[in-house]
């Protein structure tokens, strides 16, 4: 039995995932468990391997290559056997809206003083990241015409041109001669952004964009940080950081000031309840940010054994997604380089950065350069300069940081209301059963009641475990069917989507699902959203493969 090996879903806010390298090639022979092929995205390399032996009989997408989650990157059957017309139409399906996207982002050709721009028609289909590629290489359309392409139905691709400006098999490239274009320089060098690299130009360009930022300077007089420091290592053999002190101190500021410690989402400030400290880390090929969770619940050692493994696991590059979650503040430190100061820029969705510059010492004293960045939005100049006060002053009683939750007024102050069980980090989601088969569960401040039904011993009084987990499908389903109508215009009135599990919810063999949706639009077009919002929803994409699933969607005029 032959299957699609499909782009993984790494974490719940990926939105597309890069092929690094294929372990197989076609028709090749795969073994179950063994490593298939590598993919990329958020900052994190993932290995998928393959389900059962077989022979590797397509791959749809090449190395360097970006797909979204979900979507078809190769197949694996029986040797000799045809890829099913199914999976070869939904690669098709996904090519032509990947093309159409970036027609329609494309700017309008203009007239110029000389005339109407030329448009050359290429005779072979030609991807448009590969068309990117070409035109920063300084490729001329002719010469892009005439690459040999390794695509699906024999499309040029990125890394067909990548080859062809490497073998000089392109025009001027060939020859040797430095591409040029008509309004730039002469070209020395086109280096392709990695995943990573890729990742951090989005992320950077959508917070310059998107959040007005202004930045505080203040010089910070860190020597008696610096003698806590000595001591706890000569007094107790406790190997700390003055990065340490900082994030320590980062928790005490958030909770006399807690407007910075937060996240700006769909037009809201979150302001959280933990302090989750993002660390920038220096690989590669860009910045890592893994997150140490609860910082205001830890002593200062262990905010240094937690960064410690973190900073390890990211320059190993044994981490995962789950590592870089749910940070709340950034501080990033750029002192070891020699630079003095710098403007750094948030990292989105949070509202503040702390940047770190290099430590100034001298017989009389220790200065520690400091910058705030702050969202503009959700605070003001004189908000952010309390927050950067509080931290200073943290830093000049640094023995006050060194108990964390130990210390009694701390202990005091983050102790939840008698009886309240404390809410879970935000992007966790919490159970608690105290007797029975019934339990509470908790996502932030929401919580409702999970139970069985009495036939397996529960009380019956609420939704399964099974049943919490369909309506989460539908729901997914369906916000994510409305989020896709609304990125390409088609207006939807209502959805309602049912899933019914086959046999019994306890012993799931097969999910049937039906989408019913109100639309004016053409039936052709709200079904093509609707097969796009499944494969983009997350909840369905950790459905077990083994778990056959049917979907009809049924399309009616707006009621009126």
């Amino acid at each position: 039995m032959g299957y699609a090996v499909r782009m993984p879903k790494m974490g719940m806010t990926m939105e597309e995932g890069t092929v690094v390298e294929w372990h197989a090639d076609v028709d090749g022979d795969v073994e179950a468990e063994a490593p298939l092929v590598d993919v990329e995205s958020e900052k994190s390399i993932n290995e998928v391997v393959a389900r059962e032996d077989g022979t590797l009989l397509a791959r749809f997408v090449d190395a360097g290559e970006t797909v979204v989650p979900g979507d078809p990157i190769g197949y694996v059957g029986a040797a000799g056997a045809d890829v099913p017309e199914d999976v070869r139409r939904e690669v098709e399906d996904t090519a032509e809206e990947g093309t159409a996207d970036a027609e329609a982002s494309a700017p309008t050709p203009t007239p110029s003083a000389d005339g109407p721009v030329s448009v050359h028609e290429l005779d072979s289909d030609v991807s448009p990241r590969a068309r990117a590629y070409a035109t920063e290489a300084g490729v001329g359309a002719s010469d892009l015409d005439a690459i040999a392409g390794s695509g699906p139905d024999g499309a040029v691709i990125e890394r067909d041109v990548i080859e062809a400006v490497r073998t000089g098999d392109t025009g001027d490239a060939a020859n040797g001669s430095p591409a040029t274009t008509d309004d730039g320089p002469t070209i020395r060098e086109v280096r392709e952004l990695t995943g990573l690299r890729r990742s951090v130009a989005d992320r950077m360009t959508a917070s310059a964009r998107e959040a007005p930022q202004v930045t505080l300077n203040r010089r910070v007089d860190v020597g008696a940080t610096l003698d806590t420091v000595d001591r706890l290592a000569a007094d107790r053999g406790v190997e700390v950081s003055i990065t340490d002190f900082l994030l320590a101190a980062v928790a005490s500021a958030a909770e006399e000031y807690p407007a910075l410690n937060a996240r700006f989402v769909d037009g809201e400030h979150r302001i959280a309840r933990d302090v989750n400290v993002s660390v920038a880390v220096d690989v590669e090929d860009g910045l890592v940010t893994p997150v140490v969770e609860r910082v205001q619940d830890r002593p200062v050692e262990g905010i240094a054994r937690e960064r410690a493994s973190l900073t390890d696991a990211v320059r190993s590059g044994a981490y995962d997604a789950d590592d870089l979650q749910g940070g709340t503040f950034t501080v990033t430190n750029l002192g070891m380089f020699d630079v003095d100061s710098f403007d750094p820029l948030l990292n989105p969705p949070q509202v503040a950065i702390l940047g770190v510059g290099r430590l100034r010492t001298d017989d009389d004293s220790a200065e520690l350069p400091l910058s705030l960045t702050f969202d503009h939005r959700v605070a003001d100049g004189a908000d952010a300069a309390r927050f950067l006060s509080a931290i200073a002053d943290a830093l000049a009683r640094p023995l006050d940081l060194i108990g964390g939750p130990g210390d009694a007024e701390s202990a005091t102050a983050a102790s939840p209301d008698e009886g309240e069980a404390p809410a879970p980090p935000e992007g966790t989601v919490r159970a608690r059963s105290t007797e029975g088969l019934a339990a509470t569960v908790r996502a932030r401040e929401f919580e409702w009641q999970v139970d069985e039904p009495e036939e397996r011993g529960g009380t019956d009084s609420a939704a399964t475990p099974v049943e919490q987990f369909l309506g989460s499908l539908s729901s997914c389903l369906a916000l994510t069917t409305r989020l896709m109508a609304e990125r390409r215009e088609v207006p939807l009135d209502d959805i309602t989507v049912d899933v019914t599990p086959e046999p019994s919810i306890h012993e799931i063999d097969a999910l049937d699902v039906r989408v019913a949706v109100r639309s004016a639009a053409a039936p052709a077009d709200v079904e093509r959203v609707v097969t796009v919002a499944e494969r983009a929803c997350p909840v369905n994409g950790i459905v077990s493969d083994d778990v056959a699933r049917s979907i009809e969607v049924s399309v009616s005029e707006p009621s009126g």
